[in-house]
């Protein structure tokens, strides 16, 4: 049994781990209670502490049966579900980069654990979303606000301990074909602008997030609100929970939390728990036979297919009941349809300096000839050094996070201009910029279509099923990128000429010579 095989059982367990931290998250955020106070976990209607032996993922709730050693009410499914789910999630990220090894540019766990922490907190981060966007329409941004930093350090550790092993045209401007780096196509595949956005763009587009950051911060000076406050503001509106009931936890005697505390009427049901487990073991046992040679190594796909159809029967799953929150947010939406266009010009006036400032820089490089240069050369720096690795995935990921949430406020504005009424939330915004910063600007671009894709089977799925259901898109933006990390490089590869076409036309209308 290779390295690689013991990774995938230790990523499994480590991952039940934090599914069950996410589960605190899950339940402790959306009704303002401290993570960190009280440090142990407690049953939500007794108030009792849960004995460690009690708290181990999975088992634990099979132990108590599905109830409270003290107070003896039912403890929801949801809780070894999710732990189940990031066991598996993390089994994925490990079998992407290290069994079947669909970034070429990643050697070993030794090497590149940067862009395992950026690639494990991004998957954590996006189930707790999504979990509470199925619950109550709600996405706490922290989260993913805390995804996009890790995202950043961790491409930064990568490129800093790996950037001059393929360093590449992005950094130091050598000639090769390894393409802009980090390389999710096979090395004998020419360099293409769909691997990798070019250094000049990278930059351009920080600059114009970093533009944003000042409008916001002179905004606030002023005392206007900005974007993000009046979004903040509007989803709190729409999504809060009631807390007419129940004591300081926040409301536990709402509907939407009796559901999610219990899971509905009922006793004991453990067999989709059961099912997810066996699911995890045969994704386990696969991986294992593969890194021993048992099977071939063409069986990878198989197992991320199987992995992507068992989170999406998941989250169909979580779709058919009907809440009071479905109503709730289809009322806010239709409250609001008649001022929807007004604060969609609103919210593109807030972006006009950044699009100044990204467009300007962009159109400046054009014009002399530097849209094809090297990092190095663009920052003044002579050759390569670790420190211009780490700046250099520092951009990347950068790059990524403000591009991907330019594709969700593009969504949203364009569509709220076209429709006449919000057409994209804010908290999936944020979604996108968490999987550009550590999935790259593509990853972010891809997972958007392929979510698309993904919740239109889903609501024909469920349309015979449901009653009255509004559809939350933060789970389809999740499974949108873990069907990502699978067929990402066929997706490259296939759109790879064009996008060296479109990008020889841009550069060569500029008299760019490469």
């Amino acid at each position: 049994m290779t390295a690689a095989a013991y990774g995938v059982i230790a990523a499994g367990i480590f991952g039940s781990i934090i599914g069950s931290f996410l589960n605190v998250v899950i339940f402790r955020l959306p009704r303002g209670l401290s993570i960190a106070q009280p440090r142990w976990s407690f049953c939500p209607r007794c108030e009792q502490r849960i004995r460690p032996h009690h708290n181990l993922p999975i088992v634990g709730w099979f132990l108590l049966r599905g109830k409270c050693a003290a107070c003896g009410q039912p403890i929801s499914a949801i809780y070894p579900t999710i732990e189940a789910l990031t066991a598996l999630v993390f089994m994925i990220v490990w079998d992407a980069l290290f069994v079947a090894k669909l970034v070429p540019a990643v050697l070993g766990p030794a090497g590149d654990w940067g862009i395992l922490i950026a690639w494990l907190s991004l998957f954590a981060c996006l189930l707790a979303i999504s979990a509470m966007d199925i619950e109550s329409y709600m996405i706490d941004v922290r989260a993913l606000n805390l995804a996009m930093v890790l995202g950043v350090v961790g491409h930064g550790i990568w490129w800093f301990r790996r950037g001059a092993d393929f360093a590449g045209p992005f950094l130091s401007g050598d000639d090769g074909s390894a393409g802009f780096v980090p390389s999710l196509v096979p090395r004998d595949v020419p360099r293409n602008l769909i691997d990798a956005l070019p250094p000049a763009v990278s930059i351009c587009a920080c600059a114009g997030g970093l533009a944003w950051v000042v409008t916001f911060i002179v905004l606030r000076l002023f005392g206007v609100k900005a974007t993000f406050d009046e979004l903040k503001d509007m989803e709190h509106r729409a999504s809060a929970p009631d807390d007419g009931e129940g004591d300081s936890h926040a409301g536990e005697g709402s509907v939407e939390q009796t559901a999610y505390l219990t899971g509905g009427a009922g006793g004991f049901r453990p067999l989709p728990v059961i099912l997810l487990c066996a699911v995890i073991l045969v994704i386990g046992i696969w991986q294992i036979a593969e890194n021993a040679h048992v099977i071939g190594a063409a069986a990878d796909r198989w197992r991320g297919m199987l992995s992507c159809v068992t989170l999406m029967a998941v989250i169909v799953m979580s779709s058919l009941d009907s809440r009071e929150a479905d109503e709730q947010i289809i009322e806010e939406i239709e409250s609001e349809r008649s001022q929807a266009r007004r604060m969609a010009m609103r919210e593109f006036a807030h972006f006009v300096p950044s699009l100044i400032v990204g467009f300007g820089l962009f159109f400046y490089y054009r014009s002399t000839h530097q849209l094809d240069t090297a990092l190095s050369a663009l920052m003044g720096v002579t050759g390569y050094s670790a420190w211009m690795g780490a700046l250099g995935g520092a951009a990347y990921a950068g790059s990524g996070l403000v591009l991907g949430a330019a594709i969700g406020w593009f969504v949203r504005i364009g569509g709220t201009l076209a429709f006449g009424k919000e057409a994209f939330g804010s908290g999936d915004i944020f979604i996108l910029a968490a999987i550009g910063a550590s999935l790259g600007f593509w990853g972010a671009f891809f997972s958007f279509f392929l979510s698309v894709f993904l919740a239109l089977g889903g609501v024909l799925l469920t349309l015979f099923a449901k009653k009255s259901r509004a559809l939350p898109f933060g789970p389809w933006l999740t499974l949108g990128a873990v069907v990502y990390l699978w067929v990402g490089p066929a997706l490259m590869a296939y759109f790879s000429s064009a996008g060296n076409g479109i990008w020889s036309l841009i550069c060569d209308t500029a008299g760019v010579r490469h």
